[in-house]
């Protein structure tokens, strides 16, 4: 009866670790999981950002060169 018994609680203790480190496993991974979204999320923001300082950039290019052929026009 008391082997029964120790055995029972022996079982029970396993069940409750490996409950416990399955969750915690879980939370590492959900945490993984969350800080490799917002590295993506910012890595997505920084390539939008570079995106649009490129454009811009072009275009004050563009208008710079437009400026200067409209110029050499007038002195022709």
């Amino acid at each position: 009866m008391e082997r029964e018994e120790r055995e029972w609680r022996e079982r029970a203790l396993f069940k409750r670790v490996s409950r416990e480190r399955e969750n915690g496993l879980m939370a590492e991974r959900r945490q993984g999981e969350a800080e490799k979204r917002e590295r993506e999320e910012g890595d997505s923001e920084r390539r939008t950002e570079n995106q649009t300082d490129e454009r811009e950039e072009r275009e004050r290019i563009e208008e710079l060169c437009g400026a200067g052929i409209s110029q050499r026009e007038n002195e022709e």
